[in-house]
């Protein structure tokens, strides 16, 4: 059984850096008994002895969440406690969340508008009325890492528009070559069946779901984590954002 510990630790270096650090110190503590695997923003070191498994989780562009088996808490903080001597992560109050933010931010309606207002945002992506009201009750408190986001859904709208790519999986687009780490290119079968309100709007006159998204931050918290749901229209060859802000019910359950 996984159990998740509540260790939060944030970073300032290139994700994909700190992945490799990270995997490079666990594999050199641990040594032999584990085998690291490393998938997109995760790294896994599990246990050749019983498969019990440490993961560490690049949950946002500054969060790091640590996961272990029961019995291996005490191999996860040893790694971490490495980690920290060598200035690759840094603890953080678990109480002030796992993000990190100014004590005065911008609310997330503000940062919205504020990147549907520059011609390049305009140009590529669509922002639907009713994401635009969903806004207004988003608590999500992390302005700095949500722009950033939102400015990354520009870059990738022009990928999905240049002809050379138009082969290439979304997620590759998104990940790899935008920069957004936390993107999905749709939701479970949970989520799609029996919470489908979360995930539905209306688009051209049909309501229909958005299944492509990006969540930002700590699931559960509205004000430490977000999403937002989307799609592609080929037609006006821009991003459709349907909903902005509460994480979607469901969307955890295997």
């Amino acid at each position: 059984m996984v159990n998740t510990i509540n260790l939060n630790y944030t970073y300032d270096d290139n994700s994909q850096s700190v992945l490799y650090k990270i995997r490079s110190v666990g594999k050199g503590l641990l040594k032999d008994k584990v085998g690291p695997t490393k998938d997109g923003d995760i790294v896994k070191f599990t246990y050749f002895e019983d498969d019990s498994e440490i993961t560490f989780h690049l949950a946002s562009e500054s969060h790091l969440s640590v996961r272990a088996s029961a019995h291996r808490v005490n191999d996860a903080k040893y790694v971490c406690s490495r980690l920290e001597r060598d200035k690759v992560i840094s603890k953080i109050n678990e109480k002030e969340g796992s993000l990190k933010k100014t004590k005065k931010h911008d609310h997330a309606s503000i940062v919205l508008k504020r990147c549907m207002d520059k011609s390049d945002f305009a140009e590529h992506i669509l922002v639907l009325p009713c994401a635009v009201d969903e806004a207004h009750d988003c608590e999500f408190e992390y302005d700095k890492v949500l722009e950033s986001n939102l400015n990354k859904l520009v870059a990738f709208a022009k990928l999905k528009r240049d002809p050379k790519y138009a082969k290439t999986l979304n997620e590759h687009l998104a990940k790899h070559l935008a920069g957004l780490g936390h993107f999905a290119d749709g939701i479970g079968e949970i989520a799609s069946t029996k919470f489908a309100s979360d995930y539905t709007a209306e688009y051209k006159g049909v309501k229909r779901l958005f299944k492509m998204h990006i969540t930002i931050g700590n699931k559960g918290n509205p004000k430490t984590c977000m999403s937002v749901y989307m799609d592609w229209d080929p037609e006006i060859q821009k991003i459709v954002i349907a909903r902005f802000g509460r994480h979607g019910r469901g969307a955890d359950d295997k």
